[in-house]
Parts: structure tokens; C-alpha cells; sequence
């Protein structure tokens, strides 16, 4: 509304990029979807893909959580691989797990893709916001770790304007979180 009127708003607005890419998990949302209301509170919203995993002398399963497969801090130092499953920390070693990170950093094709994406240098990217529908919060780093990230107060306090803002579209309260205490 202030295009004409404001250079900062037109600058933005001028000079601006967003991609918005709607699904990374289309097998786990297909999946979802196609299920029984009856077992719908087993598989509704389901996190991972739905690639066969079998790890030999660790369990067999199905999927990788897509959020844990990304390679900064993949495996923390300690967590030792499966079938040690005790010291897992900010994912799991387990396929059976909600959280398993996968065998390998970006082991998964979605992953890669996004990847493939975000860090094409043409693009320019300089942020990246990952949303989620389930339970209404918004996260922020790190999930990996209990410790806080160095700009934690300025992530604190963004996602606590946008719970504000969002708070004001349709009256539904979003809280703001670090992501490590959701697991």
C-alpha cells in the first residue's frame, strides 16, 4: 500500500525474491492423506519420507525425518551410531524413531534438492524459514542442542512478533520456542 509513497517499500518490493516451495515431504503427505480415519491419530501428519530403511543389525523401518538429515551438526560429538541408540541427541540412530536423521548427512533425495536450491549462488539467498503446521509454535535454533544460539535474543524476540502478528490474523496463539525443548 505504501509502494508509491515509500523508497524503502519500493526498494523492497523492486528488489525482492521469495520462493515459497509448498511441500518437501510429498510421499509423507500423500501418505497421510490416504489413511483411515480410524488410524488417522497413528499417521496424520506424518514427519518422514517413506523410503524402505533396513541397517542390517540396527532395526528396519520406514522414513527419515527430512528436518534431521541436513548436515550441520548431523551427529553430535559422542552419539555414537546405531545400534548404540542411548546417546542419541537432537535426532535418533533408530529408524523406528519419529526422529531418525537417516545413515548419512543428506542421505535423502529431498534433502538434496532443497540443498540443490538454497545453495545455488545465482539465487542469492540470505534467509531460509521452514514452517510446520502441527501444534502452532514457531522454532528457533538450535535444535540440535540445549544451548542457545548466538543470536538467540534477536530470534527470540522475532518470533514472538510474528506469533503477535499471526495472533492478529486469525486469533490462534502461536508460542515461540527454541526447538531443542520440543524434543
Amino acid at each position: 500500500s505504501k509502494y508509491a509513497t515509500d523508497d524503502s517499500i519500493k526498494y523492497l518490493v523492486d528488489h525482492t525474491q521469495f520462493w515459497i516451495v509448498p511441500i518437501v515431504n510429498p510421499d509423507g503427505v500423500i501418505y497421510s492423506q490416504g489413511v483411515s480415519n480410524d488410524q488417522l491419530d497413528n499417521v496424520r501428519l506424518w514427519r518422514k519420507n517413506r523410503r524402505p530403511i533396513s541397517l542390517g543389525e540396527c532395526r528396519s523401518g520406514v522414513g527419515v525425518d527430512l528436518n534431521r538429515n541436513f548436515g550441520f551438526q548431523w551427529r553430535l560429538r559422542g552419539d555414537e551410531p546405531c545400534p548404540q541408540t542411548s546417546d542419541d541427541a537432537g535426532a535418533s540412530d533408530n529408524p523406528e524413531n519419529e526422529i531418525y536423521r537417516g545413515s548419512e548427512p543428506e542421505s535423502e533425495l529431498e534433502v538434496r534438492a532443497i540443498k540443490s536450491l538454497t545453495n545455488d549462488p545465482a539465487r542469492h539467498f540470505k534467509a531460509q524459514l521452514d514452517y510446520h503446521s502441527y501444534s502452532q509454535l514457531i522454532l528457533y535454533p538450535w535444535g540440535y542442542q540445549l544451548f542457545a544460539a548466538p543470536d538467540a535474543g534477536t530470534l527470540s524476540k522475532l518470533t514472538r512478533k510474528m506469533s503477535d502478528e499471526m495472533l492478529k490474523v486469525d486469533g490462534k496463539p502461536y508460542r515461540a520456542q527454541q526447538a531443542h525443548s520440543l524434543y
